[in-house]
This record gives structure tokens, sequence and C-alpha cells, in this order.
């Protein structure tokens, strides 16, 4: 114990904690040699009086370091263990500092992940503009006229008939940069019309019309539909609207002069054989599917393939003689109906009596063309006290009670303004004697 208080004591008055290491080796090497020099034995009192002394050195030190903090905790031993205690700047170590950690080469996902926006920013190379116009036109012909043409296997299209066309101006970016224009309309009709029914070229699926009326009633309704959706569309430019708003007008009206030129002249093309009876089936069609029917009105009233076909008809004096021919074509199979269920099977238009007066309802669904029927010699019985009054033909009686008089009315026949007349030789009778018969299921 008598080295414990010196050593204290020198600490204290030596700069107590704060001191770097070159303080503490100081100060362990004068407790060293204070505690070798100290005589052996010290008497209480003054052992006591340097007590004090040091402790109040030791608070007058600690009060006057004010930046150093609470003391730390001291090991105190006896001197003998002090002295084998090795000194701080033998012990002392350099800190060991951990070397930084070398940073892991990002993954191939998290590269991906960091590319991946970039690539999504970059501007995809401009499109040609006559390119894209020269694309958009022909896949519009494909949709409205249902055919192809060029060179190239992606030129062709199993629900369109490929043509073969003598010029390749059409299709050539050389010759026109910005594809089909409005003149070229006419040729394409003409190559697709003039080709021979039996034509490989018609085998398309699904199948297309076989008539020709029929086939360009259908493009003048897919006409009207895309310029319908084109004045509705937002998404193109004004100048790719006009260019082709421009064709489809062209197809509107080339398909309908087409169609009055095949009415007039039967023999200008091979589809056009018995134009008259592809316009009558094309009317009794309208029964059963009338949405796709040749008197629909598309874009308003009045603007449907039948109205127009009309029009142009009396425009070159052609409705007259194509009304006569279509009504002709619908009588003679309407006079085998005894019923409006009756079937006709076998000539003519091949359909029911229901359908037939439907066509002649839609027939007249324009009002030059209801003249024109009206007029007919026909449509009513003929006027009285003239010739055609008087004179007899020939009819099939209807069921008579008595079978004698039948036969007679068949033999000897009737007079042409009579009832029977008006039954069997009038368009007019020919619809109203049409009835449901009591038998029929039909009938509830």
């Amino acid at each position: 114990m008598s080295g414990i208080i010196p050593d204290i004591a020198s600490w204290a008055l030596g700069g107590g904690v704060g001191r770097g290491e070159e303080d503490n080796s100081q100060t362990n090497a004068r407790e060293e040699s204070s505690s070798q020099t100290q005589p052996a034995a010290i008497s209480g009192e003054d052992m006591r009086a340097k007590r004090m002394a040091r402790l109040a050195a030791m608070e007058a030190q600690n009060s006057a370091a004010s930046g150093n903090g609470s003391a730390a905790n001291m090991d105190v031993d006896d001197s003998s263990s002090k002295a084998s205690k090795p000194s701080v700047k033998e012990t002392a170590q350099p800190m060991e500092v951990d070397s930084p950690t070398p940073s892991k080469p990002a993954s191939d996902s998290t590269v991906d992940a960091a590319v991946e926006p970039a690539a999504k920013k970059k501007k995809a190379p401009p499109v040609d503009a006559k390119k894209k116009l020269r694309r958009t036109k022909v896949v519009m012909l494909r949709r409205v006229l249902q055919v192809t043409f060029g060179t190239e296997a992606t030129d062709r299209a199993p629900s369109c008939v490929h043509l073969t066309l003598d010029d390749d101006e059409m299709y050539n970016p050389q010759k026109t940069p910005g594809g089909i224009e409005k003149r070229h309309v006419a040729e394409i009709l003409a190559a697709r019309l003039s080709l021979p029914p039996s034509s490989r070229s018609l085998e398309t699926v699904p199948h297309q019309p076989s008539g020709l009326i029929a086939y360009l009633g259908g493009c003048h309704k897919r006409a009207g539909e895309e310029a319908k959706e084109l004045r509705q569309s937002k998404k193109k430019d004004t100048s790719t609207l006009e260019a082709l708003g421009e064709i489809l007008e062209e197809i509107t009206l080339q398909v309908v002069s087409y169609a009055a030129s095949s009415l007039m002249v039967p023999d200008l093309f091979e589809l056009a054989s018995e134009a008259p009876m592809q316009l009558a089936k094309c009317l009794a069609s309208t029964a059963t599917d009338p949405i796709n029917s040749i008197t629909f009105d598309v874009q308003g009233k009045n603007t449907s393939f039948y109205a127009c076909l009309c029009e142009e008809l009396h425009s070159q004096d052609g409705l007259d003689t194509t009304i006569d021919a279509v009504t002709k074509c619908i009588t003679e199979s309407l006079v085998k109906c005894k019923s409006l269920v009756d079937d006709i099977p076998d000539g003519g238009l091949g359909t029911k009596a229901l359908y037939l007066t439907s066509a002649l309802r839609e027939m007249c669904s324009n009002k030059k063309a209801a003249v024109v029927l009206s007029n007919n010699p026909a449509f009513l019985l003929p006027p009285a006290n003239t010739a055609q009054a008087v004179q007899v033909v020939k009819v099939d009686p209807p069921y008579m009670a008595q079978p004698q008089a039948a036969m007679s009315i068949r033999i000897s026949g009737v007079k042409r303004r009579s009832g029977l007349g008006l039954e069997s030789q009038t368009i007019l009778g020919l619809v109203l004697r049409l009835g449901v018969p009591s038998a029929s299921p039909t009938v509830v």
C-alpha cells in the first residue's frame, strides 16, 4: 500500500486523463524511480499529509480539465505487479483497420434492368411516310375490293383474288412513290371483272360472290363503311385522310358505273351473264340478310348501292329496261307459287315465295324504280273496252268444288280483264293471291 498513494498523486500532478501516451510513459518512469528511492519506513502523519495534498491536487486538476470528462477506470495493483507490467509505449499496438471490401460487380440482371429504361427511351428510327402510305392503301384495297397484286409472296392473301396486271406501276415504288392513286381504280376493277367464271384465281377462302352484281354491291358497301370510319378517325394526318378518301370515292363511283354498264350490255363481261337475274337474286336475299343487302344505306338515306345504281341507270336511260327485265325474272318464279310457304327449287330464282315478294318490295324502295314498275302493262288489268281487256288467256284455275267447271276454264280460258285474269296475269294479282294455307303449321 505504501506505493499506491505516491503513484496516484504523481498521476494526478502529471496531468491525469487526457495526456498522451508520452506523458503516461514519463509518469510510469517517475513512479518506478520514486518507488525505488523511497525510504522503507514513513510515519503515519507524514503519510496522511501526503495523501491529503495529493487528493487536493487531484480535485483541482479534475476541475481544471473540463474537456476530459470522467476519469477512466484504473487498475490498481501492488508495486510488484506494477513493475512487472510493460509500459504503455511497449504494449501499444497499431490500430487494426478493416480493409475496404471491394464492391461486387453488378449482375447481368441488374445491368439489363439499368439498360432497359434507356433502351425504352431511345427513339425509333423515322418511318418513311411514303412507304407507310403505300402500305395503307394496299391494305384498304384488300378490305374493300378484296384483290391483291404484286410479285412478292407477301402480296397475296387467301381471302383475296390475286390479279396479274399488265403494268407494275401500281406496286412499283420507283414509278409511283405514293402508291395507288385515284386513276388506278378503274383499271383494277376491270382486271377483276374480266376474269372468267372458271378462273382459279376466284377460288378464295372464304368464297367471294360468284355474280358480278353481288360482288360490286359488296364493294360499294365496304367502301362506304371505310369512308365513314375515315371521317371519324383522329389518328391519321390530313394528307393521308384526303388520299384515302379520294380512292374510296372513286371506288363507289366506278362500281356503280360498271354495274350499270353490265345491266345494259350483258356481254361486256363473262361474269355479267344474266345480270338482271343476278340483280333479282340480290334483291331477294334482302329478306335473309338485310344488313349486307344492296339496299342497305351505309352513309345515310339513298346512299345504298341499289339507290345509286337506279340513279346511274336513269341518267343513261336504262332504268326502264332493267326494271322490266328484273320484274320478269321475279314474276316467272312467283307464278309457280300457290302460297307464301312454297319453295321453287327448280328454275328461276329458286327460292321461297316469301323471298320473291320481298324482292318486289325492295325493288320499289327506290321511287324511280317503283314508277317504272307501276307503269308496266302487266302491273294492273287492262282498261275496259280495249282489245287487251277481252283477250282470252289460258290460266290454271284454283281448286274448285266442281271439277268439270275447272276443266272447262282450263280448256277455254278466261278474259284477261277478269278475276282469274287478275290473279294470273297481273303483277299485283300474283302477290295478292298468295296467302298461308290453313293446313300449314305456321298458321296459329
